[in-house]
């Protein structure tokens, strides 16, 4: 099916009523298609928008009626004031775990690694820093 060309009053016909639609957001919002949202008004339904909106450069809130709501990494202030309507996306990979045996192996590695690297480096710089001191105070 070729792409067609929608005006903004067609925007409602053309997205699915109650469904869930993926909004291009940072500096790839559409303007137009905002306002067109905006305008459609209740004829969505109880849409949600997911995109990622950042503070000072997404201004639109595409909550059109009461019943849309908005999934976000960010929240803009636009957005705070849309209270409820509004829901965050994890930020964080827990749901992705390694299946293979050696992948979690190496997993568990990485995690032991990144635990004790930091702690033994912090160990190894208070132990000079003590050594210095001692030294320093018997001169």
């Amino acid at each position: 099916m070729a792409p067609r060309r929608l005006g903004p009053h067609e925007v409602a016909s053309a997205l699915p009523r109650g469904g869930r639609t993926l909004v291009a957001g940072c500096s790839g919002e559409s303007l137009l298609f905002a306002e067109a949202v905006m305008r459609a008004g209740h004829a969505l339904g109880a849409m949600t928008f997911t995109g990622i909106f950042v503070p000072g450069l997404n201004t639109r809130t595409y909550l059109a009626n009461p019943d849309c709501r908005v999934e976000t990494f960010f929240l803009t202030p636009e957005l705070k004031a849309a209270g409820d309507a509004v829901a965050f996306l994890p930020l964080g990979y827990g749901d992705i775990l390694p299946l293979h045996p050696l992948a979690r192996n190496i997993a568990n590695l990485e995690a032991i690694i990144g635990q004790l690297y930091p702690a033994t480096l912090l160990a190894r710089l208070v132990s000079l820093e003590i050594v210095h001191r001692r030294q320093s105070g018997s001169d």
